[in-house]
C-alpha cells in the first residue's frame, strides 16, 4: 500500500504493535521461569555429597547407597515433570480464561466481531480443557506423591 504523497509503505496499525509486543513479553516471560525452574538446584546437598560417600562403603552398601540415589534422583525428576505440569495447566488455564474476556471487551484489539468471538470461545475452552486435564490426569496427586516420595527417600540416605 502506497501513500498518496509517499514513497514508503504504510504504517503498522498501533493495535498490531501492542499485539506483538505482548506476545513477545509472554514468551519471554514463560521462557525465563522455565529456564529458572530447570536450573535452580533442589536438594543439591545430597546429590553431591553422597557419590563422595559411597566410595568410601563397603562393596555391598555402595550398590545400596547407589540404588537410593538413582531412586532419589528418579523422584526429583518426576516431581519437577509433575510440577511442570499441574501448574502448567493451572496458570495456563487462568490466563486463557482472562484473555478470553479481555478479546471480548477491548474493541481496539480486533476490529472482526465474529474473529473476535471465535477466539474468546477457544480461549475459554482451552481453559476449562486444561483445567480438566489437571483434575483427570490426577497432576497434583502425582506430584505431591512424588515429592513425598523424594523426601522419604532423602531421610532414607
Amino acid at each position: 500500500m502506497r501513500r498518496e504523497g509517499g514513497g514508503g509503505s504504510a504504517p503498522v496499525p498501533k493495535r498490531h504493535l501492542l499485539l506483538w509486543i505482548v506476545v513477545v513479553v509472554i514468551v519471554v516471560a514463560t521462557v525465563s521461569v522455565w529456564w529458572f525452574a530447570v536450573r535452580a538446584p533442589h536438594a543439591s546437598g545430597l546429590l553431591e555429597t553422597l557419590p563422595a560417600l559411597l566410595q568410601e562403603l563397603p562393596k555391598d552398601e555402595q550398590r545400596i547407597g547407589q540404588i537410593i540415589l538413582d531412586n532419589y534422583r528418579e523422584y526429583r525428576g518426576d516431581s519437577r515433570n509433575w510440577s511442570a505440569a499441574y501448574f502448567g495447566c493451572l496458570f495456563l488455564s487462568a490466563a486463557c480464561a482472562a484473555l478470553a474476556g479481555l478479546v471480548i471487551k477491548l474493541e481496539f484489539f480486533m476490529k472482526n466481531e465474529a474473529f473476535k468471538k471465535d477466539l474468546a470461545a477457544v480461549l475459554a475452552t482451552l481453559s476449562a480443557l486444561l483445567i480438566t486435564l489437571s483434575a483427570v490426569g490426577g497432576f497434583y496427586q502425582r506430584w505431591w506423591a512424588n515429592r513425598l516420595a523424594a523426601a522419604k527417600i532423602e531421610s532414607l540416605a
